[in-house]
C-alpha cells in the first residue's frame, strides 16, 4: 500500500479589498463637485446633517438622573412582583396575568409620555 503525503500545505493569504472612498457633498464656489475622502470610518453617517428644532442638534446627550433610573427599576420590580403574584399565588393563567401586567404597563408609559409632554411644553 502506498503512503498518503499528509503534509499541511500553506494557503495563500485572502485578497483584501481596496479601501472604500467616502463621498462628502461640498457647495463651495471653488470646488463644484463632491469631495472624494480615503476614511469612510472617521465621518458618521449623519455628520453632515442638522436637525432643526432636534434636542439632539447641538450633539448633547439628554440626561436621564439617577432618581428616574430608581424609579423605572423600582417600577419593574413592581411589575415583575405584580405578575409572579397573579400567577403563582392567585392561581390565574399565565395569559391572564401577562395581559394584566402589560395593561398596566402601558397606562403607565402612557402616563409618563403625557407628563412628559406637558413638562417639555412648559420649558419652552
Amino acid at each position: 500500500m502506498a503512503e498518503r503525503d499528509t503534509t499541511i500545505t500553506e494557503l495563500p493569504e485572502p485578497r483584501r479589498p481596496a479601501p472604500v472612498e467616502a463621498v462628502t457633498p461640498t457647495a463651495t464656489p471653488h470646488h463644484p463637485g463632491p469631495t472624494r475622502t480615503s476614511s469612510p470610518r472617521t465621518s458618521s453617517p449623519h455628520a453632515g446633517s442638522s436637525h432643526v428644532g432636534s434636542p439632539h442638534a447641538a450633539g448633547a446627550e439628554p440626561e436621564v438622573s439617577g432618581l428616574t433610573v430608581l424609579a423605572y427599576g423600582i417600577g419593574g420590580l413592581g411589575l415583575a412582583g405584580r405578575f409572579l403574584h397573579l400567577w403563582l399565588v392567585q392561581q390565574k393563567g399565565l395569559v391572564v396575568s401577562a395581559g394584566e401586567v402589560l395593561g398596566i404597563t402601558f397606562a403607565v408609559l402612557l402616563g409618563v409620555s403625557v407628563i412628559g409632554t406637558v413638562r417639555r411644553a412648559q420649558r419652552r
